[in-house]
C-alpha cells in the first residue's frame, strides 16, 4: 500500500523563498517579510489539520483518512498550486496570477475529490450505511476541497507581483 507523497515541509520552505522572490521584485522585501510568511502560512496549515480532524469527529467520520501523514500530505497539495500561481505572477503579473490561481485551483479540488473520495467514501463490505452517513461524507470530502481555492488565493494574493 503506497503512501501519499509527503513533502509539506519542503514545500513549504519553497513558497517561503518565492514569496520573498516576488516582494523582491515589487521592492517590499525585508527579512520580517519571510517570518510573517512562513508563520501565516503554518498557523493556516495547523488550521486546516484542526478543522478537518475536529469536522471528522462531529460529523463521525472516523477511520476514514488512515493516518495523520496522510492528512498532512493532503493538506499539503494546495502548495503546489500555490507556487504555481506565485510563478505565474512573476512571468504574467495580475493577469497571469488569476489565470493560474483558477487553473490550479480548479486542478487541486478535483485531484482532492478523486483521490479522497476513495478513502473517505469507500464502505466495508456487508456494512449497512445509512444514507445520511453518506451524504455527510460527500459534504465533508466537497466542502474540503472547496476550501482549497480559498487557501491559495489567500496565501498568494498579498505576496504575488503584480
Amino acid at each position: 500500500e503506497s503512501l501519499p507523497s509527503c513533502h509539506p515541509a519542503m514545500a513549504h520552505i519553497t513558497y517561503i523563498l518565492l514569496a520573498g522572490v516576488c516582494l523582491g521584485t515589487r521592492n517590499e522585501f525585508t527579512p520580517e517579510h519571510l517570518g510573517v510568511v512562513g508563520s501565516s502560512a503554518l498557523v493556516w496549515y495547523l488550521l486546516e489539520l484542526l478543522f478537518i480532524y475536529v469536522l471528522t469527529f462531529v460529523l463521525a467520520i472516523s477511520g476514514s483518512l488512515r493516518s495523520f501523514v496522510d492528512v498532512v500530505a493532503y493538506c499539503g497539495y494546495k502548495y503546489f498550486g500555490v507556487l504555481c500561481v506565485l510563478l505565474a505572477s512573476l512571468v504574467a503579473g495580475s493577469p497571469g496570477f488569476y489565470a493560474a490561481w483558477v487553473y490550479s485551483s480548479a486542478c487541486t479540488a478535483y485531484f482532492l475529490v478523486k483521490t479522497l473520495r476513495l478513502s473517505i467514501l469507500s464502505v466495508a463490505p456487508n456494512s449497512h450505511v445509512h444514507p445520511a452517513g453518506h451524504k455527510r461524507k460527500l459534504y465533508f470530502l466537497l466542502l474540503l476541497s472547496a476550501s482549497q481555492p480559498l487557501l491559495i488565493y489567500w496565501l498568494t494574493y498579498h505576496v504575488a507581483a503584480s
